[in-house]
């Protein structure tokens, strides 16, 4: 009897142990969560939805939808499209919240492009169009807080188009620019959201090509909302080269070079991929610092399997970068990767697909605390692959020395 009592307490320790290991191999494994879903984990359902950020701690990820979609929540949903909502999506609950409103919280149509959510999720910017279904709403920019409301911080005049609004960490700085239609007006705002005060550090306000200075492409804002990087001349013939503005002192600095970029959260680094051939990439850093000198951190040299690399996102410290690499066979999918390069080892790590031999990965947004990725699907060239799905993926277990 004592025998097998002894061999039984050896079998239980055994399961136990192998479903410990079990366990702790399902931590590890890589999960993904397609999140352009509804409340109930149903696919986006009106095809046109627009992954735009994550927020800063990784939780919430914020969407345009047309009105009618099923990510929409259901009291605020049109029966037909009537423009676009920003809605916000619970990473954790699969929940979803209309943010596009009005004052009094009625629904409110949001140019599609750009909007920003805060580090928590719990605040927003966005602007309105010129669409016309919401009169007296035109050219707008908005602040809203889920605890004090929403409040209209500036009227553009004229046809105004937006190219990039952002919201800082802290809940203070709120930046915008746009260009006028006709080329006149070509501005970088910056609003302080606890005194109130609107000031203009970049203006260029005459009609292109005759005009002086020019700003394209953002800005990017880091977290404290004092560095802001963006292409930019100062007279008609220049380049258009990456530009730092320091919104403290107002001073500009521009780049040696620039390719595709992304700016880490702390404001410290900028990190962009570079073209030095047909087929030669070179992945680089440099600091926000007047003078300082591009570090190569990763090529891809000259050879028949690279068609493009580019980058896409940094977290808060830029240890993380995420970017992209795309194979010169277009049809050969499982050769496009998204990555994270891993600055503190020098590692290059390559997300795992969702759907590994259906579909490929690409343009990875890394959350400012370097807990998620998001990314999106793509169908190769000559390849029907389906419905296409954007997903969060969990970098705990794929980062190695990070857990």
């Amino acid at each position: 009897m004592g025998i097998l009592r002894k061999i039984i307490v050896a079998l239980v320790a055994a399961t136990a142990g192998i479903a410990t290991t079990a366990q702790a191999a399902a931590e590890t494994r890589p999960r993904f969560t397609r999140i352009d879903t509804d409340a109930g984990g149903a696919p986006e359902s009106a095809g046109e939805r627009t992954f735009v950020e994550l927020s800063g701690n990784g939780r919430y990820a914020l969407f345009s939808v047309r009105s009618d979609s099923n990510m929409v929540p259901e009291p605020h949903r049109t029966d037909r499209p009537l423009g676009t909502f920003l809605v916000r999506k619970d990473l954790r609950t699969g929940g979803t919240l209309l943010v596009s409103v009005k004052e009094d919280g009625s629904p409110l149509r949001a140019e599609w492009r750009y909007s920003a959510i805060g580090w928590d999720g719990t605040t927003f910017a966005y602007a309105t169009g010129i669409s016309g279904l919401d009169p007296g709403y035109e050219g707008g920019v908005f602040h809203r807080d889920l605890d004090t409301g929403v409040h209209r911080v500036a009227t553009m005049e004229g046809r105004w188009y937006f190219d990039a609004i952002d919201l800082s960490a802290d809940g203070r700085w709120l930046t915008w620019s746009g260009l006028e239609e006709e080329g006149r007006d070509n501005r970088i705002y910056r609003h302080d959201l606890t005194s109130g005060e609107t000031t203009v550090p970049v203006r260029c306000d005459a009609a292109v090509p005759f005009g002086g200075c020019w700003r394209s492409d953002g800005p990017l804002v880091s977290d404290d909302g004092t560095k802001l990087l963006f292409r930019y001349r100062a007279k008609p013939g220049d380049p258009l080269v990456l530009t730092v503005l320091d919104a403290v002192t107002g001073t500009l600095h521009s780049l040696p070079e620039s390719g595709s970029y992304t700016l880490s959260g702390d404001g410290a680094w900028i990190f962009s991929v570079v073209r030095t051939g047909e087929y030669h990439f070179e992945l680089k850093k440099v600091s926000t610092a007047p003078g300082a000198t591009p570090v190569v951190l990763r090529t891809w040299a000259e050879d028949t399997a690279t068609w493009a690399a580019g980058v896409t996102s940094a977290d808060r410290t830029g240890d993380l970068v995420g970017h992209y690499w795309l194979s010169r066979a277009q049809d050969t999918f499982a050769d496009s990767r998204a990555l994270v390069h891993d600055r503190r080892t020098g590692r290059e790590i390559t997300l795992p697909e969702p759907r590994p031999g259906t579909a490929f990965i690409i343009s990875p947004t890394i959350s400012g605390d370097a807990r998620v990725a998001v990314v999106e699907e793509r169908c190769p060239w000559v390849t029907e692959c389906g419905p296409l799905g954007i997903y969060a993926i969990q970098l705990r277990g794929l980062i190695p020395a990070r857990d």
